[in-house]
């Protein structure tokens, strides 16, 4: 196990000792991108993390309990397109919402299918850039759909498109932008509390029991924000759970998207250190 020895900040290396006792010094920041800064054990990234917090240059996050991961600013126009599809699935959500359709004996909608989707770009982000920039990204994804809600409201008033589809837009995005923020923040903490347990290792254990685990608790919650007390009826209260369900099996089917996303990001950035 490669494991943290010293750092030098007057030439900026890092020096790390492999399994065998042997030595290697290397420049933080090829180390870094190598990705070996985030394969080290727990309390050698928190030491490492007190040495290049504030750096401008490196993105050291926190994390959670000691879940401490390391990038570059020359790393973030992925981060940048995962922010993109994260949000503009969660924006077309309660678009496709109306648009339903029979599945295994439950009515299903194409917003539901879309929903599990955005996980598959939430948790590269948590795996790649830390807890902090997918809470960022989060935070700044409910104001969009919190926005959206606002202004759909408003189109409503001014237009007169009360009989339009638009007339279902606030109704749908207020109550997922709620049930979102409270849910994958569970997502986001489960995570980094299963990456921490784990070592780093096993990333579509992590992403996948967390993401159950999100799905279980997000579909009543939006239910209950869009009917009410969805239990004391059984047809409803079966429909819901139904869509749980399906959600659960697709958030499996979509897990190979966010592997493929994370081994890639692993492997160019160990392709292009300098």
């Amino acid at each position: 196990m490669l494991r943290f020895h010293s750092y030098d900040a007057i030439d900026d290396t890092a020096t790390t000792t492999n399994s065998f006792g042997k030595k290697r010094t290397r420049h933080i920041k090829p180390f870094i991108r190598s990705g070996q800064a985030n394969d080290l054990p727990r309390e050698d990234r928190a030491e490492l993390f007190g040495y290049l917090e504030g750096r401008s240059d490196i993105i050291a996050d926190q994390g959670l309990n000691g879940c401490h991961c390391f990038s570059l600013p020359g790393d973030r126009p992925l981060l940048n397109y995962l922010w993109g599809l994260y949000m503009v699935t969660m924006a077309f959500c309660p678009v496709l919402f109306n648009y339903q359709f029979g599945w295994w004996w439950v009515d299903f909608t194409l917003g539901s299918m879309l929903f599990p989707l955005g996980f598959a770009f939430l948790n590269p982000v948590s795996e790649l850039y830390g807890q902090r920039s997918a809470r960022r990204l989060l935070n700044y994804t409910v104001l969009v759909l919190l926005s959206l809600a606002l202004l759909s409201g408003v189109l409503n008033l001014l237009l007169g498109l009360m009989d339009n589809v638009l007339e279902d837009f606030p109704i749908y995005y207020a109550p997922l932008a709620a049930a979102l923020w409270i849910t994958d923040t569970i997502n986001i903490q489960l995570f980094q509390k299963f990456r921490c347990w784990m070592n780093q290792q096993w990333f579509p254990v992590r992403a996948l029991l967390s993401n159950w685990v999100s799905l279980v608790v997000f579909t009543p919650m939006c239910a209950f924000f869009l009917y009410g007390a969805f239990w004391e009826n059984s047809e409803l209260n079966s429909q819901v759970w139904g869509i749980a369900r399906l959600k659960v099996l697709l958030s499996l089917l979509y897990l190979t998207l966010p592997v493929a996303i994370v081994h890639c990001a692993n492997q160019w950035r160990r392709d292009n250190i300098k």
